[in-house]
């Protein structure tokens, strides 16, 4: 979501950057796209550790945990805490990472239908926290915390909506979880509520501020906002960096107020 499309001109990161530097008067801001595609928060908090604090950032914008979303199935939780290392192992793995995309992103959807308009299956998940993410994030605050760097928290939007049809479903390209369960809409979302409660729980037990992304998003039209299941478009990205920048500018001393879309990335 954050490394974009490969044009980082159009990630949020870079049209953040812009409107920070429009309303900075003689301040610059740099803005830099961390982002790596297909991270989890396990590889996150390895890269801050390691590298990104070399940066000397005042502040981290952590948009992190789809992977983890849509690789960790939670009926399966406990057996892969006891086999950590054999869990981190296989998720390493090119081969059974492209093994588990080629099932359930390619195979699954000619054999199966997702399921839709079951209500019930939104609470499947409601007693299930993803204790691995949620330890993650915690750390990776702490850590920047040590070494004075602001995190700055955000949940995940999806283009997914609870009252979604098969085709709605196909038009958007949505695709689901990389396990056997939560192949359905109720389930699905259920899961995406469960690691947003677990972002929210982090930003007040660390006093760590959150932008609610997802929230935002669920005040416009979300079909033109995504390339998919989760990945923002350039209109998503410029709604993404507004939500940041209204949010973050007055910390700034700069006026609350977006500098203006830029036409040619956000139409």
């Amino acid at each position: 979501c954050t490394f974009s499309e490969g044009f980082w001109r159009y990630a949020y990161t870079s049209i953040l950057e812009r409107y920070l530097n429009a309303s900075a008067g003689r301040k610059r801001f740099e803005v830099i796209n961390a982002g790596i595609e297909g991270y989890n928060s396990t590889f996150a908090r390895a890269r801050i550790e390691q590298e990104l604090i070399g940066y000397r950032p005042h502040l981290v914008l952590l948009y992190v945990g789809w992977n983890d979303l849509m690789k960790t199935d939670p009926r399966n939780a406990q057996a892969v805490g006891q086999y950590a290392a054999l869990a981190s192992l296989m998720e390493q793995s090119y081969l059974v990472r492209a093994y588990r995309k080629v099932m359930f992103v390619y195979l699954r959807p000619l054999l199966f239908q997702p399921r839709v308009g079951v209500d019930t299956e939104s609470r499947v998940y409601d007693e299930f926290v993803p204790g691995v993410y949620r330890d993650n994030l915690q750390s990776i605050v702490e850590t920047l915390r040590r070494h004075q760097i602001q995190s700055v928290l955000v949940t995940r939007p999806t283009v997914v909506r609870p009252d979604m049809t098969r085709d709605e479903l196909d038009k958007q390209h949505v695709f689901f979880p990389y396990f056997a369960g939560s192949y359905s809409v109720g389930e699905f979302l259920g899961l995406h509520r469960a690691y947003n409660q677990v972002v929210r729980a982090v930003g007040e037990r660390s006093a760590t501020p959150v932008v609610d992304l997802d929230a935002a998003f669920e005040q416009h039209d979300k079909s033109g906002l995504f390339w998919d299941t989760m990945h923002p478009s350039r209109r998503g990205h410029c709604l993404v960096a507004g939500e940041l920048y209204r949010r973050l500018a007055p910390g700034f001393g700069l006026t609350g107020e977006v500098p203006g879309d830029d036409e040619a990335i956000c139409r």
